[in-house]
């Protein structure tokens, strides 16, 4: 709660219509910068894109650190364990790498059978789940050297794989298509449930702690209480998102628009409390671990963070 009432009094003091300043920017060496995330704790922010490189920042000063070289090709997608010094980024070969961001040091390589998309780690930490067009494989970083083992689903596929998210407990995986549809499996029984969200592509996935949001490049989101028989919710918005991401306790949503504007959203207050603005369209959006700070990656601009108190 604390997190939310510092948010209000920021929004009251700057007044309507007035957008804060980015409290950092991180300027890349070379490429777009279109990908980026926090570290465990929040102390590092990787950025890349459009290279084959990953840069690592120090969030507090945006001083550039250290770059990973470890990848041939461009870069097309990476993340931070949430509890391991580990970074899991994936090139437009397909080949998988697992790194320290402190030592730069390459913990295993993979090379995926077809061309990897998304990246994501379990809550835990421990696995690193990577994704394909129409195929997902997990990768167990307690022995990196040990193949990714592909995640079968359990339903059939209904079209492309555009978005995912684990449970906070991780232990049900939600996949999104860009038919619309959104699957959630537990992933120990093997069982799913799946709804059509939305007649266009589901571009942004999230899971709360009972409830699972979802973003299709509309003027709203969608709340949905998988494991239940009940309707999902519909939340009107005044811009399209296409980007979402819940914060540790679930109180409030970070939300990308295509136009780069970035807002947060309070559920108890269901309005937006806090708007900031990037370039081009947002294409990632998380809150800080252990901190107080959001982070915005645009496809025409550098990737920034924002003070909320």
């Amino acid at each position: 709660m604390i997190r939310l009432f510092s948010v209000l009094l920021l929004s009251w003091l700057l007044g309507p219509g007035a957008l804060p300043t980015p409290r950092r920017e991180f300027v890349m060496p070379e490429g777009s910068g279109s990908l980026t995330g926090f570290s465990r704790n929040g102390r590092l922010v990787g950025v890349s894109g459009g290279t084959a490189q990953v840069a690592v920042f120090q969030t507090g000063t945006g001083l550039l650190l250290r770059t990973y070289r470890g990848h041939q090709q461009p870069v097309v997608a990476f993340a931070f364990s949430p509890r391991l010094d580990t970074v899991v980024s994936v090139d437009a070969s397909g080949q998988a790498h697992a790194w320290n961001p402190e030592t730069l040091t390459t913990l295993a390589r993979w090379q995926a059978p077809a061309g990897v998309t998304r990246v994501l780690f379990s809550p835990d930490g421990q696995q690193a789940l990577l994704a394909s067009r129409s195929r997902r494989w997990l990768w167990n970083l307690r022995y990196p050297a040990t193949e990714p083992v592909e995640l079968e689903f359990s339903g059939l596929v209904v079209g492309d794989i555009t978005a995912l998210s684990f449970s906070t407990d991780g232990t049900r995986l939600a996949t999104g298509f860009d038919t619309g549809t959104v699957l959630v499996q537990d992933l120990k029984t093997r069982t799913h449930q799946q709804v059509a969200l939305f007649r266009t592509p589901v571009q942004g996935l999230s899971f709360g702690r009972d409830s699972l949001l979802a973003v299709a490049g509309t003027p709203e989101f969608r709340s949905w209480h998988p494991g239940t028989s009940a309707a999902p919710h519909t939340q009107p918005l005044e811009q399209p998102a296409v980007a979402i991401a819940f914060d540790e306790d679930a109180q409030l949503v970070l939300l990308g628009s295509p136009t780069g504007l970035t807002s947060v959203w309070s559920p108890p207050e269901k309005q937006l409390i806090f708007t900031c603005q990037g370039k081009g369209r947002t294409s990632f959006v998380q809150f800080q671990p252990e901190g107080s700070l959001i982070l915005a990656a645009f496809t025409e601009d550098r990737a920034k963070t924002w003070k909320l108190q």
